[in-house]
């Protein structure tokens, strides 16, 4: 039974046993040899450290209409959240475990998680990665389903990050 990329990816994460784990999409558009890179970043910032690690799709191979509907969609959500992530649809990241299983888990949370996880004292940051031709499986949501989602998500994030205390940062 196909659950869609949230659920996927948290049924995942709770099974790892590693401390970090990364995310790649089914689809090849993310390139593997890329994961290297994301996880010296985020190991360079101290591998004890709360840190989220993003990829930022360069030369995207979508159509016009995705490419266009997702720079509209990022640009409103960093101004709603505050989250400095330039492409929250890239799916290859890397992040502590632990940390993504404190989160409150909804359908959508893989395109919220840098927010969040900065409201929980991460800190993000973000690489440029190569962007590939889908080369399995088909995209399952179309403009506007993806734009009524999205908006949804995005307003229960922004209660979610309005109502979530700032932890207390300890000296490291």
């Amino acid at each position: 039974q196909r659950l869609g990329m949230s659920p996927a990816i948290r049924n995942g994460v709770r099974r790892a046993r590693s401390p970090w784990v990364m995310t790649i999409d089914g689809d090849r558009q993310n390139d593997p040899s890329d994961a290297p890179r994301l996880l010296d970043l985020a190991w360079a910032k101290g591998r004890d450290r709360k840190v989220l690690v993003a990829g930022i799709r360069v030369n995207r191979q979508d159509t016009t209409g995705k490419r266009l509907a997702s720079r509209f969609a990022n640009k409103i959500r960093k101004f709603c959240l505050d989250d400095h992530c330039p492409d929250t649809g890239c799916s290859l990241k890397v992040f502590p475990r632990d940390s993504y299983l404190e989160l409150p888990f909804f359908v959508g949370l893989h395109r919220c998680m840098p927010a969040l996880l900065k409201r929980y004292g991460h800190e993000t940051s973000f690489t440029p990665v190569n962007d590939r031709p889908r080369q399995h499986g088909v995209s399952k949501s179309d403009f506007m389903g993806r734009a009524v989602k999205g908006l949804f998500d995005l307003l229960c994030v922004m209660w979610l990050v309005r109502r979530t205390p700032v932890p207390e940062r300890g000296t490291e």
